[in-house]
């Protein structure tokens, strides 16, 4: 009796463990189910959002960032165009739009100036340009800030790039870049034309 009674607790002990085995991978998988599914959730909507954000872009000229190669961090300093001519599809035909800014000069009294760091032996920093569609190539057009508002002074150096979209930056100045992006794009990217952007740097 006594061995039996001992049989048929260790019997209970061993069917209670399985249901509480049972159990458990039960409330797991259902976790995993609802991960996986709350997952997939977040991704169609990072994808609706960045869907929305292309075909915003579409429509104006897009926002340039700049990027000290040298530096430590991977932090951005985004610049918008106040000047451009933009043409991209929409559905079946194509629409045109144009900002006319104002002169470099007189549009960086207006403009948070960018400090630049100061590395050693080096009298510019090196910038990164990237942007939602690389341009075809960018002109750079450079003023000293002492000539802010004098939109007669002269310019001190204008110079294009192409293959490569760093652009060595100097401070105490005013910078327009003008960037271009080919109608040969046009299927690529879904849109095309021109923007101008202004910098001061500290």
């Amino acid at each position: 009796m006594i061995g039996t009674e001992r049989t048929g607790k260790s019997r209970a002990a061993v069917c209670r463990g399985m249901l509480c085995v049972m159990l458990s991978l039960f409330l797991i998988s259902c976790q995993n189910s609802g991960g996986a599914r709350l997952d997939e959730t977040e991704e169609i909507e990072a994808e609706e959002i960045e869907t929305e954000e292309v075909k915003a872009a579409l429509t104006a000229a897009p926002p340039l960032w700049l990027r000290d190669t040298l530096a430590s961090t991977l932090e951005e300093y985004e610049v918008a165009s106040g000047n451009y001519s933009w043409n991209y599809k929409e559905e079946d035909q194509m629409a045109s739009v144009i900002a006319c800014g104002v002169h470099p000069l007189e549009e960086g009294k207006v403009k948070t100036p960018i400090t630049l760091p100061k590395y050693n032996q080096m009298d510019s920093v090196p910038c990164q340009v990237s942007c939602i569609w690389r341009p075809a190539r960018i002109r750079v057009d450079e003023y000293s800030s002492d000539d802010l508002g004098r939109t007669q002074a002269e310019m001190l150096s204008s110079e294009l790039y192409e293959e490569s979209l760093i652009l060595p930056l100097k401070p105490d100045r005013v910078y327009e870049l003008t960037a271009e992006w080919d109608p040969a794009d046009l299927e690529k990217n879904g849109c095309y034309g021109s923007a101008s952007y202004v910098i001061v740097t500290e």
